[in-house]
C-alpha cells in the first residue's frame, strides 16, 4: 500500500514572455472601416431575411427536349359519342412511386404491365429502376441528372432495352441510383413486340386531346400514358393544396378543374384506363399507391375513382391541358 500524504509546494512561477523586437502593428484605419461595412451588410441581409414574407410558389418550367419528337404509329380515327370504358383486371396491384418524380417511368410501365396481363395473363410487377436507368443512361435525355423525364424517352428506351421485373432489379430510389445497364441484364431483358402511338403538345388543338384519349382506350382497349399539369388556385376552397392533393382527391381520387388564375407547379403522368359517361371523366391508374383515392368508391355526390389507387379526371381538364400522349398495344 502506498502511503500518500499531503505536502504542500511552492507555486511555479511563469517565465517571463519575451516581448518582441518588432510589435506587430495595428490594422490601418481604412481597413478597419472596409471591415466594419461589410459586417453591416451583412447584418442588414440577415434581417431582411428573416423578416421576409414567404415566397409564393415559383412556376414551373417544363425542362427543354434534345429534339423534337415526331411520333410514333398513325393517327387515330376520332370516335364520336362515348360509351363507358373500364380496362382495369382484378388482383393488379397499383404502384407507389413512394414521393420520388419517376411517375413517367410508373406510367409507362403500367401500360406495359397490361399488356402482359392481357397477353400472357402476368401480374408480375415491372422494374422502375431499370427503365429509369435506361431511360438516362440509353436515350437522349437532356436530363441526366434529374428525375424529370417525358414519355418520350421512356418509348425510346422501352424500344431499345426491354423490360426487366421488379424482382431482377428492385427499385433503389430512380434518379439516386441510376446506374448504367450491365451487357447481362440488357441481354435478359423481354424486347416488346407491340405497336406504338405517341404524340405530343396534344391539347394545342383546342377540343381534340378528350377526344383523341378516347379514340385510344375505345379503338386498342390499352391505357393511355398521359402528362397533366399540377396547380396551386388561390381562388379554391383549398389554397394551400394542389389541385392533385385536396381531400377530395387523397380520399375519392379526384383532380380538380382549376381557375384562370391558377399557378403551374409542376407535371404528373398517368395511366388512363377507362371513361366514365354519367359524369364526363376520364378514370385514371396513378402511382401513389392505395393513400391516393382512399375511401374510393365515393358515396358522396360526383365523380368518383372505382377503387382505391386510382383517380378521375374531367374531359375539359384534358382537353386544356394535356401535353404528352403514349399508348402500346
Amino acid at each position: 500500500m502506498h502511503n500518500l500524504s499531503h505536502t504542500s509546494r511552492a507555486p511555479a512561477v511563469a517565465a517571463a514572455r519575451p516581448v518582441p523586437a518588432h510589435p506587430v502593428p495595428a490594422p490601418p484605419k481604412a481597413t478597419l472601416n472596409v471591415i466594419r461595412a461589410q459586417l453591416e451588410a451583412v447584418t442588414q441581409l440577415f434581417n431582411q431575411l428573416v423578416d421576409a414574407p414567404p415566397a409564393p410558389p415559383v412556376p414551373f418550367q417544363v425542362p427543354p427536349r434534345a429534339q423534337p419528337f415526331k411520333g410514333m404509329g398513325h393517327d387515330i380515327a376520332l370516335v364520336h359519342g362515348r360509351e363507358a370504358i373500364d380496362l382495369r383486371f382484378a388482383g393488379w396491384p397499383v404502384r407507389d412511386q413512394m414521393g420520388d418524380d419517376n411517375c413517367i417511368a410508373f406510367s409507362t410501365l403500367a401500360c406495359v404491365e397490361h399488356l402482359l396481363l392481357a397477353d400472357a395473363h402476368d401480374k408480375s410487377a415491372l422494374s422502375v429502376q431499370f427503365l429509369v436507368n435506361c431511360i438516362k443512361t440509353k436515350t437522349d435525355d437532356p436530363n441526366p441528372g434529374k428525375a424529370y423525364t417525358y414519355l418520350h424517352f421512356a418509348a425510346l428506351a422501352l424500344q431499345s432495352c426491354g423490360v426487366l421485373k421488379e424482382s431482377q432489379v428492385p427499385y433503389a430510389g430512380g434518379i439516386r441510383r441510376v446506374q448504367v445497364p450491365t451487357p447481362e441484364r440488357l441481354n435478359a431483358a423481354t424486347k416488346l413486340n407491340c405497336h406504338y402511338f405517341y404524340r405530343d403538345r396534344v391539347s394545342a388543338t383546342p377540343g381534340h386531346a378528350a377526344n383523341l384519349v378516347y379514340a385510344c382506350l375505345a379503338t386498342h382497349r390499352r391505357p393511355v400514358a398521359i402528362t397533366l399539369p399540377v396547380f396551386f388556385d388561390a381562388s379554391s376552397d383549398t389554397p394551400n393544396q394542389t389541385n392533385w392533393s385536396t381531400p377530395a382527391g387523397m380520399h375519392h381520387g379526384r383532380v380538380h378543374d382549376v381557375g384562370a388564375n391558377a399557378t403551374l407547379v409542376g407535371e404528373h403522368a398517368v395511366a388512363v384506363i377507362g371513361y366514365q359517361p354519367e359524369t364526363g371523366h376520364f378514370v385514371f391508374r396513378n402511382s401513389f399507391g392505395t393513400r391516393w383515392g382512399t375511401y374510393a368508391p365515393s358515396t358522396l355526390p360526383g365523380p368518383s375513382a372505382p377503387q382505391a389507387g386510382y383517380g378521375v379526371v374531367s374531359a375539359a381538364y384534358i382537353d386544356a391541358n394535356c401535353g404528352e400522349l403514349l399508348q402500346l398495344w
